[in-house]
């Protein structure tokens, strides 16, 4: 007897299911999405790269950070090439420009397109940003077969809510015409950009991007993120994995169509992008400090979301000619309530320069307002922070240039250490300071060279950075004559 009734329990819970299956994929599914799909994929690129690979610093390095602009190369490297793949989409056929990644074009020696009516083109790099990025590239040949092809339109990013349905193109793992469904997860995270591996430091990459579950894999960087309309609202940028690096733990973000419209305008026009700064650092306002100082008893904020701390001011920078301070509680830039540090960066970045803005504040208690004019922001990596290179012996050096944006960031002294010959080896010297010879301070190839002209042996004193992390120590460098010949014969000395 009781066998029919949990036969009857059973399909009543399965006809449920099926019931609730259904409506959950009657909210996320897009109508017509296979003919969105057909008809986005027209404007859909496959890009093919091909660097050269060699022993320059990278940008993982801290050091190399600062250093990038040199692209000081290692010793005894060979150079090689290296070929990529990403995706990419036109956004105005008649003058062939397509958008894509910054990343996906950084450092290309050559670049071909792959269109989707099957026909293949060079491209060239029009040009791009490496804070935001965002890449305008243009198809080479200005007679190229434009049959069959079509361009996406952006839609206003700022219009989008959370659990908007979207869905991608691209060629993840180079399976080329490739869609993935999902929906918005949040916008502007706070943490997803300080787990993201970019080429530039977090405090160095801005804009304003989308956090969605549609799944994304090697080879989608570049392609488009289109809503239910079929519409561009982002450039998929980057995905982050959880500890096991599992796909399934993968979590997927683009670029916003509003910074990339801002971007690709300025592109277009000079081929780079001018973005405003004010010299500060800017530092999340977590739970604890916000306990601690009471923040939550002020109108101003009373939104647990609201605020952000000034973390660092650099001096002679238009933040402290204004007078804003180290532990200033920000919460309105220019009229805008400012709810994490990504939305302040962003602001601040966003400004054209020589625009002046308001700046709301709390500071010991009180409510201020200062207005702070905005600067161009410059590239540390554009400064040239070290001069050409010298040999100590077995070790290549360089001096640090005292009027580099580096310098008076860091006020770093030594000689950066560019290569190091030595063998056997106490550490890896390359990429370090030379700080000291036999505890003599050197900053400069002369002072270094005179010290070593009667020596056959000295103990040096070094200094490396290694990510987030900082060492010392000390090690031997001896007299290499045979090192020193091989640089006569090669012109090096």
């Amino acid at each position: 007897m009781k066998l029919p009734v949990i036969t009857l329990l059973a399909s009543c819970f399965l006809a449920n299911c099926s019931a609730n299956l259904e409506q959950i994929a009657s909210v996320q599914h897009i109508e017509n999405l296979p003919d969105l799909v057909a008809e986005s994929r027209q404007a859909l690129v496959y890009l093919k790269t091909t660097r050269e690979k060699d022993g320059f610093y990278r940008d993982a390095d801290l050091l190399a950070h600062y250093y990038g602009g040199r692209r000081l190369r290692r010793s005894g490297s060979t150079l090689t090439t290296r070929e990529g793949a990403c995706s990419a989409f036109f956004i105005d056929l008649a003058q062939g420009h397509i958008a894509t990644n910054q990343h996906c074009v950084d450092g290309v020696k050559s670049l071909v397109l792959k269109l989707a009516n099957g026909k293949a083109y060079r491209g060239e790099v029009i040009g791009a940003d490496k804070y935001t990025d965002v890449a305008l590239l243009k198809v080479s040949d200005p007679d190229f077969d434009r049959q069959g092809l079509a361009e996406l339109a952006f839609a206003d990013s700022g219009k989008l809510l959370q659990g908007d349905d979207v869905f991608t193109l691209g060629a993840p793992l180079a399976l080329r015409n490739s869609s993935t469904t999902g929906n918005i997860a949040s916008f502007n995270h706070p943490s997803a950009r300080e787990f993201a591996n970019f080429s530039a430091a977090i405090t160095d990459s801005f804009g304003e991007y989308i956090h969605h579950d549609a799944q994304l894999l090697s080879g989608n960087s570049g392609g488009p993120l289109l809503d239910a309309k079929g519409q561009v609202i982002g450039i998929n940028s980057f995905g982050l994995a959880d500890g096991r690096y599992d796909v399934t733990g993968m979590t997927s973000h683009a670029v916003s169509a509003n910074t990339v419209q801002h971007v690709i305008a300025q592109l277009r026009e000079s081929g780079g992008c001018k973005w405003g700064d004010i010299g500060v650092s800017w530092q999340r306002l977590e739970t604890d400090l916000r306990q601690a100082w009471q923040i939550d008893d002020y109108p101003e904020l009373s939104d647990y979301d609201t605020g952000v701390l000034i973390a660092t001011v650099d001096e002679d920078s238009t933040a402290a000619k204004a007078g804003l301070q180290r532990g200033d509680v920000v919460f309105s830039l220019a009229d805008r309530k400012i709810t994490s540090h990504v939305d302040a960066f962003n602001v601040i970045a966003f400004t054209a320069p020589s625009t002046s803005l308001t700046v709301r504040f709390i500071r010991n208690g009180k409510v201020k307002k200062k207005t702070v004019k905005v600067a161009l922001r410059h590239d540390p990596y554009d400064a040239r922070p070290v001069t050409d290179t010298s040999f100590l012996w077995e070790l290549g050096v360089a001096e640090i240039n005292k009027g580099s944006r580096f310098y008076k960031l860091t006020k770093q002294e030594g000689l950066l250490i560019t290569s190091d010959r030595a063998f056997p080896r106490e550490h890896d010297r390359e990429g370090c300071y030379l700080i000291s010879v036999d505890d003599v301070k050197v900053t400069s190839h002369k002072q270094a060279e005179e010290y070593l002209a009667d020596k056959k042996e000295v103990t040096i004193y070094s200094q490396c950075i290694r990510g987030f992390k900082k060492y010392a120590g000390y090690s031997t460098l001896r007299e290499d004559k045979q090192f020193r010949k091989e640089l006569e014969l090669m012109g090096e000395e």
